[in-house]
């Protein structure tokens, strides 16, 4: 089912969450979206969104850090590999397991 809820804090804060009952992967899960406000320590209100489903919570919000960007070359080796077939997988397990250098 679906579901919606709120609150007003005495302290300012403020929330609201809309969410539903999801299956993925034949798992039962909560997929939500919603939004909070806070005050800071600082005495500013800061506001957060977010998303949390099966890929994770993922807050959006103008006073979280952001990671760097991704260096050019890493990017053009990542779009590269995008364009390759998948490899198979090799289950034939006939590695060489010695470890004492040489190789018998």
């Amino acid at each position: 089912g679906k579901f919606r809820y709120s609150y007003e804090g005495g302290d300012g804060t403020r929330a609201i969450q809309d969410g539903q009952q999801i299956f993925v992967n034949n798992q039962a899960g909560t997929a939500s979206q919603g939004q909070y406000t806070y005050q800071g320590d600082d005495g500013k209100t800061y506001s957060v969104s977010y998303t949390a489903d099966e890929n994770g919570y993922r807050p959006s919000a103008d006073h979280l850090p952001t990671p760097p960007p991704v260096p050019a070359p890493i990017a053009r080796a990542l779009a590269y590999l995008a364009t390759l077939p998948p490899q198979k997988e090799n289950n034939n397990n006939n590695h060489n397991n010695n470890f004492n250098g040489n190789g018998n």
